[in-house]
């Protein structure tokens, strides 16, 4: 079930990334979309994303690939790592989500520590591509071990073809402004 830190996780990381994303220009922000709380429906099974972006038109061509959403998030605070992993299995599928790439945050309910990750399919399995741990002492200092990356590619849906696009990167700084703004909500 949703708890008040899943919506500010997943509304933090989107503004973050937005801001990211209309810096590299040429019009990238207005060719995709983001969106929370919608989902797929496929088969009879269906899930619900956290916050996810979608390409606002799809490019044709006979190697083009349809996909509702290009990136999904999954924020958890309750849910155990199994449920998680299915959640994260359920997006990369591409009998299900059919998405490039899921961002997962595994947010503690009572200690200053949010894991994310970043999964893509390699083969037909899931595979973490990279972990960043934002972690916060007793005396207030906040540790990051790396800025995120989200490839260019996962989330349009193509590769980079112009001088200065390129990979988002969320800086310490960024980061460091979605962790506290989680913490607040938490009161920790």
């Amino acid at each position: 079930m949703p708890t008040p830190e899943h919506g500010v996780a997943a509304g933090s990381l989107g503004k973050e990334v937005t801001l990211e994303i209309s810096m590299m220009g040429h019009g990238l922000g207005s060719a995709i979309k983001m969106s929370a709380g919608s989902g797929v429906r496929r088969d009879g099974t269906g899930k619900d994303t956290d916050l996810a972006w979608a390409l606002k038109r799809r490019f044709r061509g006979a190697d083009a690939v349809q996909r509702q959403y290009t990136v999904t998030v999954e924020a958890a605070v309750s849910e155990t790592a199994d449920k998680l992993k299915r959640d994260v299995d359920f997006w990369l599928n591409p009998a299900t989500g059919n998405t490039n790439m899921v961002i997962t945050m595994k947010i503690s309910r009572r200690l200053a520590l949010i894991d994310i990750k970043t999964w893509v399919l390699v083969g037909s399995r899931p595979h973490c591509d990279q972990s960043v741990l934002i972690s916060k002492d007793k005396k207030g200092k906040i540790r990051i071990t790396a800025p995120l990356r989200m490839p260019f590619e996962s989330i349009f849906d193509r590769p980079s073809s112009i001088s200065g696009r390129k990979d988002i990167y969320l800086s310490e700084a960024r980061l460091e402004n979605i962790a506290e703004d989680i913490w607040e909500e938490q009161e920790i």
